[in-house]
């Protein structure tokens, strides 16, 4: 069997889903095949296999700009004196990015 029609079969196998790792792992199990990583990708892009499932966290670049922010009035205008306990309240906000958004 031609090594690019095998790695085009086990692509269309795992459902257009294997990266070149796994491909690399499966052509050494079934075929005891080793190929390096960059000539399975030069194969792999002969073939015509690009996979896309993967790559969304490589093709965006970050930004932190979420469009423009509704603040709250100033009420305190710089005055953090109090004379009465419990008049004036402030706080640190801080951002934290949790797993799930």
């Amino acid at each position: 069997m031609e090594i690019k029609q095998a790695i085009l079969q086990i692509y269309q196998d795992s459902f257009k889903t294997y990266g070149y790792r796994r491909i690399s792992l499966v052509l050494w199990d079934q075929f005891k095949l080793h190929v390096s990583d960059t000539k399975l990708r030069e194969l792999m892009a002969e073939v015509g296999i690009n996979n896309t499932l993967y790559t969304t966290h490589t093709t965006k670049k970050y930004s932190s700009y979420e469009g423009d922010k509704k603040t709250t009035p100033n009420i305190l205008k710089g005055r953090f004196i109090a004379t009465i306990p419990y008049t004036v309240l402030h706080t640190d906000i801080t951002q934290v990015k949790l797993k799930n958004g």
